[in-house]
């Protein structure tokens, strides 16, 4: 298991995340959702990454990085980061410079941007617009 701790500490404050270590971080603990939540006829789409990780450090450097959050999960003993809504597009342009990428990332951004060009970045969907993007996250679910 690798020591990312002791990297950060090697490594303190000037850590760049432009680079394939932060993708390869991702694709080996992270995971990309696509999620409807619907609520009195009003839909809301959320899409995001999560990591779970031992290493809280880590986690905040990534937040301070892409924004989102870090909290800690009780039932699994783990810290975990997350993102919604804008940090997605921090997300995309990190992954938009490096080639080095899962075949499954890669379709998960493909996603992402698809959703985001239907949406023009809009996160309440509304008849065909949610129908529409409904169809679209179901297909993504179901192929993860």
């Amino acid at each position: 298991m690798n020591d990312y701790k002791g990297l950060l500490l090697v490594l303190d404050e000037t850590y760049d995340f432009y680079n394939t270590w932060l993708a390869g971080y991702i694709d080996a603990n992270g995971d990309f959702f696509f999620r409807i939540d619907s609520k009195n006829d009003i839909h809301t789409i959320y899409m995001g990454l999560i990591i779970f990780s031992n290493n809280d450090e880590l986690l905040h450097q990534i937040k301070s990085f892409l924004g989102g959050y870090v909290d800690f999960n009780n039932n699994i003993n783990k810290y975990y980061y997350k993102s919604y809504h804008d940090e997605y597009l921090n997300i995309i342009h990190i992954y938009d410079n490096i080639n080095f990428i899962s075949e499954k990332k890669r379709r998960e951004l493909i996603y992402m941007k698809a959703i985001h060009h239907t949406t023009k970045g809009r996160f309440d969907l509304h008849g065909l617009l949610f129908l529409k993007i409904s169809r679209f996250v179901n297909k993504i679910n179901k192929y993860k």
